[in-house]
Order: C-alpha cells, then structure tokens, then sequence
C-alpha cells in the first residue's frame, strides 16, 4: 500500500486551472530604466515570478515579487517585437497587441497610424492589462489577467482624478535612504484607490493566436506627477497561445501527454484517442493511462468528470499516483465485472454518460505526480472502453 499523508489542518480554497501544466517566468531589471518614478532604484534585489501555463483561455497568471520599491503601483503589461523586426507569427502577435491595447511609434499612435506606417516603421503593438500595488515592504501576491486594455492609472474616484494621492515622509525609509529625490513633495496611493483609464471599453479577452516571443514587462506608475514618467523597469520574453475552448480548469489531453501506467503487464497497447480539442480522453482495449499531474490533494479537493462506457471490462476507473505501480486504494473504480479499488463510486449503468463529482480528500491526501486511467480487460481479444470527457480538479470551498 502506498504511504499518504493524512492532512490535519483545513486547508483554504484555492481556483486553479489544469489545462497544463504551469511555467515560471522570472523578470530581470530592464537594461535601460529611464526617469524612475520619485528616486532611482536598480531592481537588481528585486525578485519577480509570474507563473501562467502555455496555453489559456485568456492570458493569466499569478506574480509574486519582493524587492520592489514600498508602496509602488506598477502597471502589468504586454508588449510586441513591432512591425517589421519580427517573423510571421511574432508580427500577427505584435498586431493583436497593438489592436488591443495601444501603438508605440516615438510616441503613442492611434489604429490609422498604425495602418499607415506598419510597413515603413517597426511600430510596436502593447497592452496595459492589469495592475497592482506594493506593500509596505515592496512585496505582492496577486493574481493577473487580460481582461481589460488600460489607457493609464489614476488615483481617484474616477478617470482624470488624482485626488487621492497622499504625500510620502520623506524622513522615512525608503525616501531618505536618497539625496536627491526628484520632486519636493513625492506622492504614492494606495492599492484600492488606483482605477484604470479604459482605452479600448470593447476589451475583454486576447485574441485567439500563437504569442511567441512577446515580453512582460513592469512599469512604474507616476500618475501623472512632474518627478517621473512610466519607466519599464522589469520585464521578460515570454510564449503563449490563446485558445477560447480552453476551459477554465478542466484538463486538456493535447497538453498533457498520455503515458502508459502499470508496466507492461497492465497497459496492453490500447488504442487512445483524443477528441473535443483535448477535453476528451478514449481508451480502447486493455489499457491503464496516467498524465502528469503534480498536485496537493487536501481535504477540500473535488475530482469532476463525465463518464461513458460501450463495452464493459473489467475494471474502469480514476485516481491519483506518485509512482506507475497500479494502487487499488487510489483508484475510484467507475464500471466493470471485477471488483477492484475504491467502491463507493462504482454506479456505471453502461451506454450513456454519466457526471461524477468525487471529493477525492475525503479518501486520501497528499502530493501526487500522476492523474491515472484505467481500462482493464484481461482478455485475448479485449473490447472495453472508457471516455473520460471534462476532467476538472478544483478545491471546494
């Protein structure tokens, strides 16, 4: 028997997607960081992460950072390679960019321009899409998404308003840690005072496309003060592919590759197809599947899925795994003539499908490697089928 760990403290609700796996995408200190908001700070301590997966519905992620400057508001946003300093694809990129947010040609153009000069002038396509504030610390924890094309930041109760911007001790750390500050009476705001001004009010999601070769980037926000001016100070290149069918939190079999499971003295060369642009998994035969999977299994977590079988076997079923040794105490058997595993869901009446919501933590917890899928029909000719359609892994709460 496999060794869990049982979890004894609740453990708080947490919205993930499983489309794929998630990438890590450290920020570096731009090269060039010209006329910093109030004081000049290299970022060279500064540590930023945004974690996002390759292939989103819409682009979105979480961004940790420490070491920024303390009660700083930073713009998120997406930039292009231009018009003409790019392949194919890394021009398309550029373009749905530029039309989705602003152009950037010695200056901030409009679509004409754009439309004009795309062939002459290497005119970058951006996107302001979110934003955030710094503690106290120069720390953040907050989650990111493109769900709006942002003009610039304010500090007020509407657009055009700085009236809430409050004035900074400058006998404080971090400000009289510098000589020259860059204004006499340096101003900051506070997080639930920033509001967008919107530039495009009809945005709400990227556009479908590959992003190769894009960066994220960070820029101080100066609201519109006399000692600064929008300096990008963090930033990185970074892939992606937007793809609207991507469904939020469910798993998406093109992304995730099917491995076989069990050795090969379970896993019998079944045919394996994959259908409904990846959200549909069909194994035919005798077979056991697994898909990389690594993930904290709590108490709260809930196992959801549609299920659906034209020829029984003898074992059908699905589970968790740290290792490609088969583990009947891991598995929820669904269907089948032997019994094998985890009983309580075993309800398949055949034919049509059938909607399983298992609250997998209340059965066993811990860090697992593996989703599994099994298919068992030990027979010389082997005919059972399984369909595993919409797998979403969430925690309830």
């Amino acid at each position: 028997m496999k060794k869990l760990t049982i979890i004894l403290i609740l453990v708080g609700s947490v919205s993930l997607a499983v489309a794929a796996e998630p990438l890590s995408l450290w920020l570096a200190p731009a090269a060039s960081q010209q006329n910093q908001y109030i004081y000049d700070y290299s970022y060279q301590n500064a540590s930023v992460v945004v974690k996002y997966r390759p292939i989103m519905d819409n682009f979105k992620g979480t961004l940790q950072a420490t070491g920024l400057k303390p009660g700083f508001t930073y713009q998120v946003k997406l930039e292009g390679l231009g018009s003409l300093e790019s392949t194919t694809a890394e021009y398309l990129a550029n373009q749905m960019l530029g039309y989705s947010g602003r152009w950037w040609d010695n200056g901030n153009r409009d679509d004409d321009y754009y439309d004009d000069y795309k062939s002459t002038n290497n005119i970058i396509g951006y996107l302001v899409f979110d934003f955030f504030t710094a503690d106290e610390n120069g720390n953040a924890n907050v989650d990111i998404v493109s769900d709006e094309s942002c003009h610039v930041l304010w500090c007020g109760p509407v657009a055009h308003s700085n009236e809430y911007l409050y004035p900074v001790d400058v006998n404080q750390s971090p400000f009289s840690d510098y000589e020259d500050l860059k204004c006499e009476e340096p101003m900051l705001c506070d997080a639930y005072d920033v509001i967008p001004e919107i530039e495009r009010p009809e945005f709400s999601a990227l556009p479908e496309g590959d992003y190769p070769n894009v960066r994220l980037l960070l820029t101080e926000e100066s609201f519109h003060q006399s000692c600064g001016t929008w300096s990008t100070v963090m930033g990185a290149e970074i892939s992606f592919s937007i793809d609207a069918s991507i469904t939020e939190g469910t798993v998406n079999f093109n992304s995730n590759s099917v491995q076989s499971y069990g050795g090969t003295g379970q896993d019998k060369n079944p045919a394996v197809t994959i259908e409904d642009g990846g959200f549909t998994l069909r194994i035919v035969g005798n077979g056991w599947k697994k898909i990389d999977f690594p993930y904290t299994i709590t108490q709260d977590t809930i196992l959801e899925f549609d299920f659906q079988s034209s020829a029984q076997g003898e074992v059908h079923g699905i589970g968790f795994d740290i290792d490609n040794s088969i583990s009947n105490n891991m598995t929820f058997q669904l269907y089948g003539t032997q019994k094998w595993g985890i009983q309580a869901f075993r309800d398949y009446a055949g034919e049509t499908p059938k909607h399983y919501i298992i609250p997998v933590g209340q059965y066993y917890t811990g860090d697992e490697l593996y989703m599994i899928f099994a298919n068992d029909h030990d027979t010389a000719n082997p005919t059972a089928e399984s369909v595993f359609k919409n797998v979403k892994v969430y925690e309830q709460g």
